[in-house]
């Protein structure tokens, strides 16, 4: 069955809503746990459910992910790159409906995303929507009232059919959200990609256009419902707390040994946490810290991510800081902050002591 099946993963996004760990980065190259990238847990979903040729349609700073994906051998998968051939993608669907010649050989075409974090066998998803002869199907999972207008919120009847979905509602009438993933009949694919191409009112957006016009259209589009950990890490306080769900979440599945993600780090994801570490010269807790960190003495650090290749002086203090790969913290600075923030070299220019802050991601 997985022979019959290929795969879009969509990572041209900006992310400017991560702040400086996008400026010079494409948003699913973003490290998560010091050196892992966010696409590795879309690419290690897509290896265990044997679905071996990937498409990756990229734009904003295409070379970081080309470069970190090269041909997909450390996941054992025919992975491509692929950049727009007319100067940019007008929308996810466009993007999709350019490349609609990788897949021509396939029966089913899945459409993931590379930014976000979880675990799940789309063999899975890929028998319901045989056993329901669906046009699509989509995965949802259930998120709170307080959360839903940020997403695409689905309304579905009694045999599991959505009859609704609404992107980002301002009152949400349901709680199952879209997971940006969708399993799509190949044929039915390209016929309403074509039509939507050729549609100047359309942004040419699976949310905002193609599942709606689906709708209206009485398709055959049927929800599957994941009850998994998932999570969506498109702002600084999302990215944050995928960490910090390690202490946080129970059923968060990549902390654990037996779960481990698929990437060329040799490093074990659950290695990169520190629970607590003191000593006479460290105090380290709830923190993820990449081993190429460099260390100095008389340190307390809490709640704070210091990515790949970051230095800390000597007698620093750090809370809820998330310290950018490359990044120097200078010998007696102090950070303690009121919510996430990236740590940006400005921050020192009035004092090496700065404390009390109240700013977001800079």
């Amino acid at each position: 069955m997985s022979d019959s099946i290929a795969a879009f993963l969509l990572a041209g996004g900006k992310g400017a809503r991560l702040g400086t760990l996008t400026k010079h980065t494409a948003k699913p190259a973003v490290p998560f746990a010091g050196r892992y990238r966010l696409i590795d847990f879309t690419l290690t979903n897509l290896a265990r459910s044997a679905i071996k040729q990937v498409t990756i349609l990229t734009q904003y700073e295409s070379h970081t992910l080309h470069r970190y994906v090269k041909g997909g051998e450390a996941w054992n998968l025919t992975a491509t790159c692929a950049l727009s051939s007319t100067g940019g993608y007008a929308g996810t669907a466009d993007a999709v409906y350019q490349k609609l010649q990788h897949v021509k050989e396939h029966d089913y075409v899945l459409i993931v995303s590379g930014d976000h974090i979880y675990e799940m066998d789309y063999q899975r998803m890929l028998k319901d929507h045989i056993r329901f002869n669906a046009d699509v199907t989509i995965a949802l999972t259930e998120v709170t009232m307080k959360e839903a207008p940020r997403f695409g919120i689905a309304e579905l009847n009694s045999t599991g059919k959505i009859i609704e979905f609404i992107e980002k509602p301002i009152q949400p009438k349901s709680q199952l959200a879209s997971m940006g993933i969708y399993l799509f009949s190949r044929p039915y694919l390209e016929e309403i990609l074509k039509e939507d191409a050729l549609n100047p009112m359309s942004s040419h957006d699976f949310g905002k256009d193609i599942i709606p016009r689906m709708i209206d259209k009485k398709s055959a589009l049927y929800g599957y419902k994941f009850e998994g950990y998932w999570r969506d890490v498109g702002t600084v306080e999302s990215y944050f707390s995928a960490h910090m769900d390690k202490w946080n979440v129970s059923e968060s599945p990549f902390f654990s040994q037996c779960c481990a993600v698929i990437s060329e780090v040799a490093t074990p994801i659950a290695d990169l946490f520190i629970q607590h570490r003191h000593s006479r010269t460290q105090r380290i807790t709830h923190s993820v810290i990449d081993p190429s960190t460099t260390l100095g003495n008389h340190l307390s650090i809490s709640k704070s991510l210091l990515l790949e290749n970051a230095r800390i002086g000597n007698s620093v203090s750090l809370h809820q800081i998330i310290v950018p790969s490359g990044s120097h913290i200078p010998d007696n600075t102090t950070l303690i902050c009121s919510r996430p923030t990236i740590f940006h070299p400005t921050m020192l220019s009035q004092s090496t002591v700065v404390t009390s802050l109240h700013k977001g991601a800079l």
